[in-house]
């Protein structure tokens, strides 16, 4: 089967906890590979909200639905958050036979129960959303007459008075400014590493990084503003966070943060950030100081493009010494690494024989849907009688079916094997996008280590080991 997915965030910045577009896109890459389905396209709604369908990406995943057999999201509520919505795009994928799947609820399209439980789960959603933003919006108003905050820390560069009444902070703040100041001329990481040289520490004392930085210039609580709902109880974003006037004083003026808004924008449609596509990148970890590698990829003064891989917690921390690694020795020491022997496929005994026994009633359920429709055929019997009776065998059927999905576990030795055998054939000629989609299929993190550098002698090669795999599939 083909599968189209559709990952969506409502807002620019992208949280790295639960509804990021990455995570989203790991959980639905690593479902299709357990079902053994191919990945058509990739939806990427980016800033989009789900209050209506007037979406680009959904719109094109529409005009597309000839050309992929099912369509895959983290959560219903990435498809839509209105139950009209939900209830049209249900009904053209059913006319175009196209299959819904949602990776982290048990929602099939294919039964009346199924869409019957998708439109009381959608309708209680947005009952609560609605209720939430009547109560949100009462208490931001009692609040803000209060001239009090919703609760929570100080933000860096602010400090609550005796009323819990926010006060610029002026040795935190001092950094905020300087934050964006070089917003405009220095990257996110480039900022960050300047703190953490300068001994700066976030108010929970950890390390700058890029994603910290980013949060501060992106909050408009330095402008003046108050933000409520931008956080869940666990600390997850809302994505529906509301923002309304302060009375605290600001540490920059609304046109700076406004400015850094436009810088933000501008440099993702020009490409800034880049768009290029890393294989590893979220796989692998340092193993001298527990961080990610990212790639990246500069041109050599021959003109020849070099691609490399680089510890965060080098280059974005300055805590470690790791070297840059070649992408192409990464991928030659994968390769060579990557064995069928190692990998933990076989299916545990109670499982095998629990699936064993489902299979073989759901035979059984089968063969007599077949009896009632040759006895419908025949006459033997009415109608009533023939619906009454299939209906309970797809009852059953439908039960058995859910329950064959929680008993198994993602893995399937024949797949998983036949994976690794075709990207060690095959890995040189394939392409960076199903590289990506296989390595995040395969592993949720490969530790690296480099045992020799390389030291700019012609053909020499870094000598590296990758150890400790977690897979994804246990």
């Amino acid at each position: 089967m083909k599968a189209a997915l559709y990952p969506r965030v409502s807002t620019e910045e992208q949280s790295k906890e639960g509804y990021s577009l990455n995570a989203q896109l790991e959980k639905m890459r690593a479902y299709c590979f357990s079902q053994g389905w191919t990945i058509y396209k990739e939806y990427t709604e980016e800033g989009k909200s789900a209050k209506n369908m007037e979406r680009p990406q959904l719109q094109s995943l529409l005009k597309d639905m000839d050309k992929f057999d099912v369509v895959i999201v983290y959560k219903l509520d990435r498809l839509s958050r209105n139950v009209s919505d939900i209830n049209t795009l249900l009904n053209t994928f059913e006319k175009n036979k196209v299959a819904f799947k949602s990776v982290t609820e048990p929602y099939d399209t294919t039964t009346a129960q199924g869409k019957l439980l998708i439109n009381i789960f959608a309708s209680l959603a947005q009952f609560e959303r609605e209720q939430l933003a009547e109560r949100t919006h009462m208490g931001m108003n009692r609040k803000h007459e209060e001239g009090l905050r919703n609760g929570g820390r100080a933000p860096f560069g602010y400090q609550f008075d005796a009323d819990r009444k926010l006060i610029i902070n002026e040795q935190e703040a001092v950094w905020v400014r300087y934050m964006f100041d070089s917003f405009e001329v220095r990257g996110k990481n480039a900022i960050a590493k300047q703190l953490n040289e300068k001994g700066v520490r976030t108010r929970t004392g950890a390390l700058w990084n890029k994603a910290a930085v980013d949060y501060v210039v992106t909050n408009p609580v330095y402008c003046g503003m108050l933000r409520w709902n931008y956080r869940t109880k666990r600390g997850n974003r809302t994505y529906e966070e509301v923002v309304v006037p302060g009375d605290h004083e600001p540490i920059v003026s609304k046109e700076v943060y406004e400015k850094i808004k436009a810088t933000r924008k501008n440099r993702r449609h020009s490409g800034f950030k880049g768009h290029a596509i890393y294989p590893f990148t979220g796989i692998l970890k340092c193993a001298r100081c527990g961080n990610n590698l990212i790639g990246a990829k500069r041109k050599r003064s021959d003109g020849s493009l070099y691609r490399f891989y680089k510890c965060t917690g080098r280059f974005t921390y300055g805590i470690c010494d790791m070297p840059v690694i070649a992408e192409d020795t990464i991928e030659q020491e994968f390769v060579n690494d990557l064995s069928i022997e190692d990998v933990p496929v076989d299916l545990p005994e109670e499982e095998k024989q629990e699936t064993a026994e489902i299979e073989k009633e759901l035979k059984r359920i089968r063969n007599r849907m077949e009896v009632w429709k040759e006895m419908r055929a025949d006459g033997d019997l009415t109608k009533q009688e023939f619906r009454t009776k299939m209906d309970a065998e797809q009852e059953k059927e439908t039960a058995l079916i859910q329950s064959l999905e929680d008993t198994r576990t993602s893995i399937d030795p024949v797949r998983i094997k036949m994976v690794i055998e075709t990207l060690k054939r095959f890995w040189p000629i394939t392409p960076l996008e199903e590289k990506k989609a296989s390595v995040k299929g395969l592993f949720k993190s490969i530790t690296i280590e480099c045992i020799k550098s390389h030291t700019g002698g012609a053909g020499e090669r870094a000598v590296i080991e990758l150890t400790d795999k977690e897979y994804a599939f246990i």
